[in-house]
């Protein structure tokens, strides 16, 4: 096997090739470095400027490991599916859909600060549950400015809601699927 260094001229690139290929370009003007195979990096890798291109090509997964010792997580772009996923020992622990932004979770989402949803959140195996372990209050408010606010309660044969009128100034407990009130509520009176 031969080994060549090179300064390819009409490609203003060096040029560091085997007999059969370019192991390594550089080149001249951008600086831009181009490697055939897997790089090692024992020291810190600094982008400074620029931008990190992880590029698998048509049809495969991209992936990024990242490890501290025996601790490894992999950020994965797999364009079959869509979809971008950071996984651990195989376990997808955050899904997100490229075209709707839809994110899956394995397991508990934590937020210590505020959570907007400005879309229908949904939990489809499980419980939403608001706590706070500090001690303090905990509330779910329900806001519509200018409109009803209201609360859906099914069991998959009927539906209650639980309404703030706007219009009638009232909070109504109703069979929603009957549109019928149960129960009402004025503001100032009760």
């Amino acid at each position: 096997e031969s080994f060549y260094i090179l300064s390819d001229r009409s490609a203003s690139k060096l040029a560091f090739r085997d007999g059969a290929a370019d192991l390594m370009t550089l080149a001249l003007t951008t600086g831009d470095m181009y490697l055939l195979g897997n790089a090692v990096i024992t020291k810190d890798l600094t982008v400074n400027g620029g931008d990190l291109l992880v590029n698998s090509g048509t049809g495969t997964t991209a992936t990024v490991s990242i490890a501290a010792n025996s601790l490894t997580f992999v950020a994965k772009v797999d364009q079959t599916a869509s979809k971008f996923i950071i996984d651990h020992g195989g376990n997808s622990l955050l899904t997100l859909a490229s075209t709707t932004g839809d994110a899956v979770f394995k397991r508990d989402v934590l937020v210590s600060n505020d959570l907007t949803v400005s879309g229908v959140a949904t939990v489809s195996a499980g419980a939403l549950q608001i706590s706070n372990t500090a001690n303090l209050p905990s509330s779910m408010t329900i806001s519509a400015s200018g409109a009803d606010a209201f609360m859906l309660l099914q069991d998959g044969t009927h539906t209650f809601k639980v309404l703030s009128d706007l219009s009638d100034n009232q909070l109504s407990f109703m069979d929603n699927d009957a549109a019928v009130n149960l129960l009402t509520l004025a503001q100032i009176t009760g």
